[in-house]
């Protein structure tokens, strides 16, 4: 991507780097189908690391995003850019048949942000399982993140056929309450022994929480046991 782009078709780029800034955050911002790479190739790289927030749209929006510089070197990034959208979209995803239970399909959005968490931890694949799913209200005061909070149980896929890791939990809610509940996390992990956070993401309308469950075998879900005496 060029950031000296015109406004409109065939008209001349106005100076500066506006229309370009802008149709990276729209890339990064698109929850329909989600960007995984954006490389902004410019002359002026001095000047786009001046640009207020383009780099945070880089590293937190997209799985790959760099600035690069124009030149011989250019070509040996986009290369290695392919290759990360490679790792991406090699990534397998496994979610196990709920039987007669009924549950929401997954955004394409929360599908990016498992591919994610899941090279972020260096792995291979997820196999998943769907624990449970309920409307969720935003805390944010219009309202406008409001949705279902998703709550999917699995096991990481090693890499090198190394076989799976401990079972985790994966919640996906409304970004509104993200940052809240990552923080609060954060702290009970540092008190408490059974809490272990392992990736934490948001975009612009939803979180995604991964913790690993501290029981040996198959966790089971209290609502599966309603004799059991809570002291």
């Amino acid at each position: 991507m060029d950031l000296g782009l015109p406004d409109k078709n065939r008209q001349e780029a106005p100076p500066g780097a506006e229309p370009g800034v802008e149709l990276v955050r729209l890339a990064s911002l698109r929850e329909a189908y989600p960007v995984p790479a954006v490389l902004v190739v410019s002359g002026r790289l001095g000047l786009l690391k001046t640009i207020s927030g383009l780099q945070d749209l880089l590293s937190d929006g997209l799985w790959y995003g760099r600035l690069v510089n124009k030149g011989p070197d250019a070509i040996d990034e986009i290369e290695r850019a392919m290759q990360r959208i490679q790792q991406y979209c090699g990534i397998g995803i496994h979610i196990q048949d709920a039987g007669t239970k009924w549950h929401p399909t997954l955004s394409p959005r929360e599908d990016d942000m498992i591919r994610r968490c899941v090279l972020a931890q260096g792995d291979v694949g997820i196999d998943l399982r769907w624990w449970g799913a309920e409307r969720g209200k935003s805390d944010a005061i219009d309202g406008q993140h409001n949705g279902t909070v998703k709550v999917l149980a699995g096991r990481f896929i090693l890499d090198h056929g190394k076989g799976h890791s401990r079972t985790i939990f994966l919640k996906f809610e409304p970004a509104g309450n993200a940052r809240h509940v990552f923080t609060n996390v954060a702290i009970m992990e540092q008190k408490l022994l059974h809490v272990k956070v392992c990736h934490t993401c948001a975009s612009s309308t939803r979180g995604l929480l991964v913790t690993q469950c501290v029981a040996e075998g198959q966790p089971m879900a209290l609502v599966l046991c309603p004799t059991m005496i809570l002291g």
